[in-house]
């Protein structure tokens, strides 16, 4: 697995072992309470846009957490770290069919049908889950189960560290904020 970078405010010290918060599950929900987001570093010069990740692109193009100065840290991933990835429906699948469960009951109703995964599950077996291909990951369905298996709000390619499992961590840069664009400048004309 390439460098993964974590992004946040200026002013947040390094990820380190000590101050990381393990991933849990959540009934009903697509996310695991706690854990550790990153995206791979891609090489910024090759892309038109000078994205350092792919989280980073999808951020500033949504306009998402851009309105403050942010650090982007690199990570690297060790040697022995257990890595599920999702690249293909298959993966995403297997994944569902090895640790889906379905909402709570006591769920909104407009939720009840959707399969969540087993995060205490996974994290017996694994130490992160990695969505590689995210534009295909919006919309999975178990077949075999009948029940629905949707990644929500995994829009960037990203990954969910379960356990602490990285060899070096570094800083990487430092991302200048981008104006609100729904902002008027002081002075400025319409």
């Amino acid at each position: 697995m390439n460098t993964q970078l974590w992004i946040k405010g200026d002013q947040c010290p390094a990820p380190s072992e000590e101050r990381f918060n393990p991933g849990t599950r959540r009934d009903s929900h697509w996310k695991p309470d706690g854990g550790l987001w990153t995206s791979s570093l891609i090489d910024a010069e090759l892309t038109r846009d000078g994205a350092l990740c792919d989280w980073n692109r999808w951020s500033r193009d949504e306009h998402f957490n851009v309105e403050e100065r942010r650090t982007a840290w690199a990570l690297t991933p060790a040697h022995h770290a257990r890595i599920y990835e999702v690249a293909s429906m298959a993966d995403a699948n297997e994944l569902s069919k090895r640790y889906g469960h379905i909402a709570h009951p006591d769920a909104p109703l407009s939720i009840r049908h959707y399969m969540y995964l087993d995060w205490e599950a996974v994290a017996d077996d694994f130490d992160a889950v990695w969505l590689n291909r995210p534009d295909d990951a919006y919309w999975f369905s178990n077949h075999e189960a009948g029940d629905n298996f949707w990644l929500m709000g995994w829009d960037a390619e990203s990954t969910v560290w379960l356990h602490w499992a990285f060899s070096n961590v570094e800083h990487f840069a430092d991302i200048e904020a981008v104006p609100d664009p729904d902002t008027k400048l002081e002075g400025a004309t319409p």
